[in-house]
């Protein structure tokens, strides 16, 4: 039983109070309380110097607008120079690109000197400034018989006009526009001979006979006579008339290119022949003689027809000449294969093939064209 007397305490249930219930919860924070809490104390703790000036909450309002628009305006100046850096660093990449897909071969000196036996002694060239003998053919004579307007008979006439084929251009430049292949024969017959236009020569201070160092040669100068050049299979196609024996040499470069030089196997001996050292006794000395007007000499590389007609320098009579040479060799690296001929300025020796010569230079190249195309008459 229950005393009237005892007081009675009512506990709530918080099962069945609602309103009770919810004043027992605690209240979760906004999304902006926590971003400034948050905010608060990285500025308490951060290490850069302005933003603690911000999250204070004993600074005043305007105090913290000014410190505000500080670091807005440092954090746009930011912005600024980090675009301009990356726009000077593309056009700089955007320049060195254009450079490199214009011109990607690089040229660099190599780190050593290459040894003088690496590379060919040069060929040499030597031709007669008189092209024909007096005693076979008296150019002087049928020169002014031609221009006083005297009788010549039709052989003399065509002999006058193919010696002037080899004189300058400024003595006689009227007559056939062709000739026949018997010209070559013609001026073997009125031309100095080997035995009147080398006497002595040496090859790496030993005496040598001249017939077998040098090689006859037919060039724009007339008949020549040329040492250290290679036969004129190795240098022409197919597609080239030779006319006789010239420019037939009795030893072949089986073991030298053009492009990757002497193989590693090949003795000191091989052809075409090369100094081993430098100076004067290791190279080639010839005694030379004939007529007064002296001789052309063209120095030439020896995969390659001599010009003498554009390079030459004269060796006149009764003097001695010593000719120093300094060799540039430019190798290619064999990476640059892989480029566009066009894109890299040049090409390798197979890659372009030429219709009268087996080697593609860029002599080879602009003689093809100029010197080489003739027609053979019927």
């Amino acid at each position: 039983m229950i005393n009237p007397e005892d007081e009675i305490h009512y506990v709530p249930s918080p099962c069945n109070d609602d309103a009770t219930g919810r004043e027992s919860k605690k209240k979760y924070p906004s999304f902006w309380a926590n971003l400034c809490d948050y905010f608060t104390e990285y500025t308490e703790f951060t290490t850069l110097e302005v933003f603690p000036y911000l999250g204070d909450k004993l600074r005043s309002l305007i105090e913290k607008a000014f410190w505000f628009v500080i670091i807005i305006i440092c954090l746009y100046l930011s912005a600024v120079i980090i675009i301009i850096c990356l726009y000077l660093s593309a056009d700089m990449i955007m320049q060195t690109y254009v450079k490199w897909d214009n011109s990607p071969v690089i040229v660099s000196f190599a780190q050593s000197p290459t040894p003088v036996g690496n590379i060919p002694f040069p060929a040499i060239t030597l031709c007669s400034e008189t092209k024909a003998k007096q005693t076979s053919f008296n150019f002087t004579y049928y020169y002014h018989l031609y221009r006083g307007g005297g009788n010549m008979t039709d052989k003399e006439l065509h002999q006058f006009e193919d010696i002037s084929l080899l004189c300058d251009p400024h003595i006689h430049n009227e007559g056939r526009p062709i000739t026949s292949l018997n010209v070559v024969d013609f001026y073997k017959e009125v031309a100095p001979t080997f035995q009147e236009t080398l006497w002595v020569c040496l090859w790496q201070s030993q005496n040598e006979t001249c017939v077998t160092l040098f090689n006859p040669i037919l060039t724009e100068e007339g008949i020549c006579y040329t040492f250290n050049m290679l036969d004129r299979d190795e240098i022409f196609t197919n597609e080239v008339y030779h006319n006789k024996d010239f420019q037939k040499v009795n030893e072949d470069s089986k073991g030298w290119n053009l492009e990757n030089g002497y193989e590693d196997s090949e003795d000191l001996y091989s052809f075409p022949k090369r100094a081993m050292t430098a100076g004067a006794k290791a190279g080639l000395t010839i005694l030379i003689k004939g007529p007064v007007q002296g001789f052309k000499v063209s120095l030439h590389n020896p995969g390659e027809i001599p010009r003498v007609g554009n390079q030459f320098f004269r060796a006149p009579l009764n003097q001695e000449i010593i000719v120093a040479i300094k060799p540039d060799m430019i190798t290619t690296s064999s990476g640059l294969k892989d480029y566009d001929p066009h894109r890299r300025g040049c090409y390798f020796a197979k890659e372009r093939q030429l219709r009268y010569f087996k080697e593609y230079t860029q002599q080879n190249c602009d003689i093809e064209p100029t010197e080489l195309r003739y027609r053979v008459p019927n």
